[in-house]
């Protein structure tokens, strides 16, 4: 009777082990089969009605106008010409756009927790809302219009309008980051260090 039971105990013992080693592989397999995070490598090239290219460096060119970004900690800087034109604050829910004096407030950049993007002036009234979509993000303007809609293409982004018409290509940015370039009132410079900015956020 005792060895029977003893028996019975060292194959429970050995099916418990078992089952702890499987439940171990499987949790590595899913461990494993997780995607890494995108990093974004190479220039920022954006064509159509933009026209952007972005070094890694920060160096960059809108319409043939030479600019530089500098990441100074959490604030970025915009140069045209060795001047500074702009300066943005990161916050924890927020970057702010601020003029060349670095102070003066122009413009807010919300982040919300389910993804979307506010865009505000200095008086808190809303201009555009980047939406995140199945396909990518839908910008809409402060009456909630459609913009444009950024849907990812393999290796790169398009921005189309409701009647299909492209506005703008891109390569190199998240589609994200890509969504603040549709929002058309401010200037292109500054979209282009704000889409910089938020791609190198991580955001």
């Amino acid at each position: 009777m005792k060895r029977w039971l003893w028996t019975t105990m060292m194959v429970m013992g050995l099916g418990v082990a078992l089952l702890a080693c499987k439940r171990s592989e499987s949790n590595q397999v899913v461990s494993s089969a997780a995607p890494p995070p995108a990093v974004v490598t190479g220039p920022i090239q954006v064509t159509g009605a933009l026209d952007i290219r972005i070094e890694a460096s920060g160096s960059a060119k809108v319409s043939g106008v030479a600019l530089e970004f500098s990441q100074l900690g959490t604030d970025l800087e915009v140069k045209k010409g060795g001047t500074r034109i702009a300066k943005f604050t990161k916050e924890p829910d927020r970057i702010k756009l601020r003029g060349a004096d670095g102070q003066t407030v122009t413009h807010k950049l919300k982040f919300k927790s389910d993804g979307k993007l506010e865009l505000e002036d200095a008086n808190g009234n809303r201009l555009y809302i980047s939406k995140p979509k199945d396909y990518g993000y839908k910008v809409s303007d402060a009456s909630d219009a459609p913009v444009v809609s950024v849907k990812q293409k393999e290796s790169r982004i398009e921005a189309k309008k409701e009647s299909g018409e492209e506005v703008f290509r891109v390569e190199g940015l998240s589609p994200k980051a890509a969504s603040v370039l549709g929002f058309e009132k401010l200037d292109p410079e500054l979209r282009a260090a704000l889409a910089y900015f938020v791609n190198r956020s991580g955001l």
